[in-house]
């Protein structure tokens, strides 16, 4: 089995594929996923491979740890903004390998058919909203082809066709694609982003905004660091004082970075309003020293 897989892995290489989704890893044990992951790795150091660990049990993924993945895919997808345990998964799974967020999959509904109810703009403003937020909070980042028209046909892995994508982009609901450069862009030029960090959440429960502090290594020393304010309400504004959602042990000075919207300095005593589902996006460089 393992003969049959190395070669099988070898002669996709050769084809020039450079990444590999894992489907289910979490049921063929490390001994087994290791010698196929370092062969390939040998044959050509710069492949990827990403375990697909989505809805298994902790102790399944920590079983992972020595198998050798370049990264688990997280559950960002499915988190209100409140709830702990995403905060939970992201600080169990940096331990292992870093992950992959994504607005929407192959094996999910896409973001579209789950807004159905919603008015056009609310959807687009929902749909910058979530692909900004997975680029925010994890290393890697994944969207589905067709996310960025709106496309609201769920992709299956065998059955789509060219006729879907032709049938969509002919008349697309919205056009993303400055967008998403821009906050790919934006994620490329910032270390926190790029490196599993320490990651803090905080809530303002007057006003229900989130903000996510996140750091290119442990908190109390790390050099750059990266602050998403957030509004989970895709229909109300937020009103808040950002000093109520900043860690406590905070002493940074925050420039605004969100793409397409960069902005001035960050006064955490001065007060903010953020439109519905907007999240602002700011970078720090290291603690004030003065």
């Amino acid at each position: 089995m393992l003969a049959y897989w190395g070669d099988y892995i070898g002669w996709a290489l050769d084809c020039g594929f450079r990444g590999f989704r894992c489907d289910a890893a979490y049921q063929v044990p490390a001994r087994i996923w290791k010698p196929l992951i370092d062969g390939a790795k040998r044959r050509m150091p710069e492949c990827l491979f990403a375990a697909e660990t989505l809805g298994c049990a902790t102790e399944q993924v920590d079983a992972l740890a020595k198998a050798g993945f370049d990264y688990l895919f997280n559950s960002s997808k499915w988190w209100d903004f409140r709830a702990p345990w995403l905060l939970e998964q992201y600080e169990s799974f940096r331990r292992i390998a870093p992950s992959i967020a994504f607005p929407e999959s192959h094996d999910t509904e896409r973001l579209a058919a789950e807004l159905v109810d919603c008015d056009a703009g609310t959807i687009e403003k929902r749909y910058r909203q979530r692909y900004l937020f997975a680029a925010l909070f994890s290393s890697g980042v994944m969207m589905p082809m067709g996310y960025e028209y709106g496309f609201a046909k769920k992709l299956h892995v065998v059955e789509t066709r060219a006729d879907d994508w032709h049938r969509e982009a002919g008349s697309p609901r919205f056009d993303l694609c400055g967008f998403v450069a821009a906050v790919n862009a934006m994620k490329a030029s910032l270390p926190a982003l790029n490196v599993e960090g320490e990651q803090v959440g905080v809530t303002d429960e007057g006003s229900g905004i989130v903000a996510l502090v996140r750091y290119d290594g442990d908190a109390a020393t790390a050099g750059q660091a990266t602050l998403a304010l957030i509004n989970p309400d895709a229909h109300e504004r937020g009103g808040f004082v950002p000093a109520a959602v900043l860690p406590q042990h905070e002493g940074r000075r925050w420039t605004d970075v969100t793409p397409q919207a960069a902005g001035e300095t960050l006064d955490p005593h001065r007060p903010l309003t953020l439109g519905p589902a907007q999240i602002r996006v700011y970078s720090s460089d290291g603690k004030d020293r003065t």
